[in-house]
């Protein structure tokens, strides 16, 4: 579209499940969360998995871009392609203004697509939703396990090919707000 001159480069949108959807621009939390996840999973992953933020992915009918993903490396491998639904282990969306779109919307897309992991930092609650055994393209695509984190606790993470690490969730979250 960008090519037609339908859009230009500086349009926030993503295409979901074959619809053009605006994307919502980014706020102080949402930023330091966005963050505070690259610093934390950029240091678990190399040199097998490269983290990319605000990316597009491409999957069957839609070419959203998360927040985060943790994709197979190099990263060099992407230069002249995007990541599919097959090079990724992890994606994560940081909501707040987002969270009913993501846990709906964007929650179906991943799971049609086979996204193994996917994660909601949801800043209203301030908690880690992670959701894993997606069903695929079915008629309903969804995840089968919900697994929710407090801020207090922590999470464990395997990537495939690397050691298990722990997450605090209170690591990826903004400061309250005082």
């Amino acid at each position: 579209m960008v090519e037609v001159g339908i859009l230009t480069k500086n349009d926030k949108v993503e295409l979901i499940a074959g619809r053009i959807v605006e994307k919502m621009p980014g706020n102080p939390p949402h930023e330091a969360a966005l963050h505070r996840l690259h610093e934390l999973l950029a240091n678990v992953c190399k040199p097998e998995w490269s983290v990319r933020v605000e990316s597009l992915i491409k999957l069957s009918d839609s070419a959203p871009e998360p927040d985060l993903m943790v994709i197979r490396g190099p990263i060099d491998r992407y230069d002249f392609e995007l990541p599919r639904s097959q090079d990724a282990c992890i994606v994560v969306e940081v909501s707040d203004t987002t969270l009913r779109d993501d846990r709906q919307e964007k929650l179906s897309v991943y799971a049609a697509a086979r996204i193994p992991i996917y994660w909601i930092v949801n800043l209203i609650d301030r908690r880690l939703e992670r959701y894993s055994e997606p069903t695929g393209p079915e008629q309903l695509p969804t995840y089968k396990t919900r697994q929710d984190f407090a801020e207090s606790e922590s999470i464990s993470l395997q990537i495939p090919d690397r050691p298990a690490t722990t997450l605090r969730v209170s690591e990826m979250l903004p400061r309250p707000k005082p």
